[in-house]
């Protein structure tokens, strides 16, 4: 009985999967600015495309211009995203040069708020550094 061994993915394998997630972004990017007009996805910005190494899934981190802190926009982008999703999958097949497009899976980018708050936070810091030296 053979047993066969994971192989780690190669260089090549992981230039393929940057080739695709950058393609992938600026595809979408392109296409949610053209192709959909829903006025909940005007201020969509796409932040990182994350692709499996089978290039079965593609997970989608945004973020929307000019949400508050209630991040309310996220949240309706997100609905709308999900509920779009296979029509996008369907548009993007296209226009990538792969054999099968990647189901597509849209996630509001955490990341993006927490600098925010760390930012808000230093900022926060240096005003009382600076008020306390001026007493």
């Amino acid at each position: 009985m053979a047993t066969t061994k994971a192989t780690k993915p190669t260089k090549r394998d992981n230039h393929r999967v940057e080739r695709v997630q950058s393609r992938v972004q600026q595809e979408l990017s392109t296409l949610l600015q053209r192709e959909f007009s829903d006025p909940r996805l005007a201020n969509v910005v796409l932040s990182h495309v994350a692709i499996t190494d089978d290039l079965s899934l593609a997970t989608v981190s945004f973020v929307v211009m000019g949400d508050g802190p209630d991040r309310a926009q996220a949240r309706d982008a997100a609905k709308v995203l999900k509920r779009l999703a296979p029509a996008i999958r369907t548009k993007l097949a296209p226009r990538i040069d792969i054999r099968r497009a990647p189901e597509v899976e849209f996630v509001v980018d955490e990341g993006r708020e927490q600098v925010e708050r760390l930012d808000a936070i230093l900022d926060e810091v240096s005003r009382e550094l600076k008020n306390t030296r001026n007493t």
